[in-house]
C-alpha cells in the first residue's frame, strides 16, 4: 500500500476519535440530554474514571493516569465528580469538572478516603475515612477544612444522605444480628435513629431513588452464593426483592427519572460488567465491561 495511503487512514482514524471525544463532551453541554455515566474500568492494570454516553455508545477516559482511581460520584447538578485516586501516593479525594479538567485534591491525610456523597447544595462532599484503623464520616468544602459526622468504627458500613439532604441513611453491624439500616435526622446526627429494617448477614451497598420515596440496597444472607438487590419503601418499611439471580453485585445507582437502576455483578472471570433494569427488576441489558457506576443528574 503507497505510503500516502497509509497517512491518509491514519489521519482519518484520528480525526473521528477526537470528534468522537468532542462529540460526546458537546452531548454531556447540552441539558444532559443523553443517559450518562461515569464508571470505572481496569482493563490496563490501573483504574480509570470512564465516563460513557449510553444512548450513542460513546465513551471517554477522564483520568488518564497511572493510579488507582475509583469511586466516582457526580455533583448534584452534574457538573463535577468526586473520585478516589492514588496518583499522590495515598487514596485521596478528589474533584474535576465532567470532562476531565480542573482537577482538585480535597484531602491531604494518609488514609484511605473514598467518597459517600455530596450535599443537596453541592458545597459539602461526605467521605469515609480510614486512618490508623480509626474510620468515620467526614465532610469537607472545596477548599478542604473537613468535619466529623459519624464516627464508623468496625460497626457502621455505609451512610448516604438522602437527595434532597434531610436524612442519612446508614448500615450498622449489629453483632450476631446482622447489618440494619436506619435514618437519622442530617441536621442532628447524634439524635434518635430509626430502624428500616434488618438487612442481613452481608451489606454490599445502597443508593436512594431521586424521589427519597425508596432505598435500593444490595445484600446477602451469607448462606447460599451471591447478592441481591432488594427496594424498601422508606415510609413503611416494607422490602421487596427485585433480582434473583445470584450473581455477586457491587454497586448500584439510581437513573436520575428513578425508571431504571444500573448496578455491577461479578461474572465468571471474576470481572465486573455493569447491567441496568427497570426499577421493578424487569428489563435487565448488559451495558459495558466495568464497576462503579454513577448516574449523571439532569
Amino acid at each position: 500500500m503507497p505510503i500516502m495511503n497509509i497517512l491518509l487512514r491514519v489521519a482519518l482514524v484520528v480525526a473521528l476519535l477526537i470528534g468522537a471525544v468532542v462529540g460526546l463532551t458537546v452531548v454531556i453541554g447540552r441539558g444532559f440530554q443523553a443517559d450518562i455515566i461515569t464508571y470505572v474500568t481496569n482493563s490496563m492494570g490501573y483504574g480509570d474514571v470512564m465516563l460513557l454516553d449510553m444512548g450513542r455508545e460513546l465513551r471517554q477516559n477522564l483520568t488518564q493516569e497511572r493510579s488507582m482511581d475509583g469511586a466516582p460520584l457526580w455533583s448534584p447538578d452534574g457538573e463535577r465528580i468526586a473520585f478516589t485516586s492514588t496518583r499522590d501516593g495515598s487514596y485521596a479525594i478528589y474533584t474535576m469538572k465532567h470532562n476531565g479538567s480542573d482537577v482538585r485534591i480535597l484531602t491531604t491525610n494518609d488514609g484511605v478516603n473514598v467518597p459517600l456523597y455530596w450535599t443537596q447544595d453541592g458545597q459539602q462532599i461526605g467521605f469515609r475515612s480510614l486512618v490508623e484503623g480509626v474510620s468515620g464520616v467526614y465532610e469537607t468544602s472545596s477548599n478542604g477544612s473537613p468535619r466529623i459526622v459519624l464516627w464508623f468504627s468496625a460497626v457502621l458500613a455505609h451512610a448516604e444522605w438522602a437527595r434532597d439532604g434531610r436524612q442519612i441513611a446508614f448500615v450498622r453491624n449489629i453483632s450476631e444480628g446482622g447489618f440494619h439500616l436506619y435514618l437519622v435526622n442530617a441536621d442532628n446526627v447524634e439524635g434518635e435513629a430509626r430502624l428500616i429494617t434488618e438487612v442481613g448477614g452481608y451489606f454490599v451497598d445502597l443508593s436512594w431513588s431521586p424521589d427519597d420515596s425508596h432505598i435500593a440496597i444490595i445484600s446477602g444472607s451469607g448462606t447460599s452464593g451471591g447478592f441481591e438487590i432488594d427496594v424498601i419503601d422508606v415510609a413503611s418499611g416494607v422490602r421487596r426483592r427485585i433480582t434473583t439471580n445470584s450473581d455477586y453485585k457491587a454497586e448500584l445507582d439510581w437513573s436520575p427519572d428513578g425508571e431504571r437502576i444500573i448496578y455491577s455483578a461479578q461474572n465468571n472471570l471474576g470481572l465486573y460488567d455493569l447491567y441496568v433494569m427497570d426499577a421493578d427488576g424487569s428489563n435487565v441489558r448488559f451495558v459495558v465491561d466495568g464497576s462503579s457506576p454513577s448516574w449523571r443528574p439532569r
